[in-house]
């Protein structure tokens, strides 16, 4: 009788083990990201306007992380004259401002693409003194603004750039841009105004840390152009990166 016992003890022992390794079986499958899939990030770096497609055949795009940063301002030149004498002194450019806008909830399938349309904003024009068209100074050209639009989504991201050093002063950095907290597609974003321009410098373009990237702008893109004798520099162009995220 006690070797019966033991043999049916150890046969219901076995059969809750069997019973416990199914169920584990069962949820391994379902703990994994939806379809069973790990998410993928692709990023991508752009620095001439134009359309662009994003496309993963057989996986599907579930978050988009646009940056933009416009274009620095253009250095100018001011005639500054003292006991009738007079000369020629550079202005800086303002910097550029930088957004970052991150979009879910895309309602997109599986190999579904998506089309961007991406405007660089150029770098203001700088001024090189001439005589008579500068004689009493010069301005530099703006910064132009770069925007990034998803097509058929109604969205578009932007951020301005720097204003030119003028015959009066040093450009000032470009404001903040406004966010797409309306669409249903935002899920977060900030904008940073960039920096004025100085004698010692150009305007500095703003810098963002958030997202996926550790680091953006703040570098050479972006910057107002200096100012320096009688020649005001061209500011440095726009930039633009986006950071998909598919499975």
């Amino acid at each position: 009788m006690k070797t019966n016992r033991f043999s049916l003890v150890a046969g219901f022992l076995l059969a809750v083990t069997f019973t416990s390794c199914s169920s584990d079986d069962d949820n391994s499958g379902g703990n994994t990201n939806s379809g069973g899939e790990s998410s993928k990030t692709d990023t991508k770096t752009y620095t001439s306007s134009g359309t662009y497609t994003l496309q993963y055949p057989g996986s599907t795009i579930t978050e988009i992380e646009i940056y933009a940063l416009g274009a620095g301002g253009g250095g100018g030149l001011r005639r500054v004259c003292s006991s009738g004498l007079c000369e020629y002194q550079g202005t800086s450019g303002g910097g550029a401002a930088a957004t970052y806008v991150k979009l879910g909830n895309l309602q997109l399938i599986a190999g579904e693409e998506v089309v961007l349309n991406i405007a660089i904003g150029g770098g203001g024009s700088g001024s090189v003194y001439a005589y008579p068209s500068c004689n009493y100074g010069c301005d530099g050209g703006n910064g132009g603004r770069t925007a990034v639009g998803i097509i058929g989504k109604n969205i578009s991201v932007g951020a301005d750039g720097g204003s030119a050093g003028l015959k009066t002063g040093h450009g000032t950095g470009a404001l903040a841009s406004s966010l797409p907290t309306q669409s249903t597609f935002y899920k977060d974003g900030i904008s940073v105004a960039g920096g004025s321009g100085s004698t010692d410098a150009g305007g500095k373009a703003a810098k963002i840390a958030k997202g996926s990237l550790s680091s953006f702008g703040g570098g050479n893109e972006g910057n107002g152009g200096r100012g320096v004798g009688e020649t005001g520099y061209r500011g440095a162009d726009g930039l633009a990166r986006v950071v998909v995220k598919y499975q």
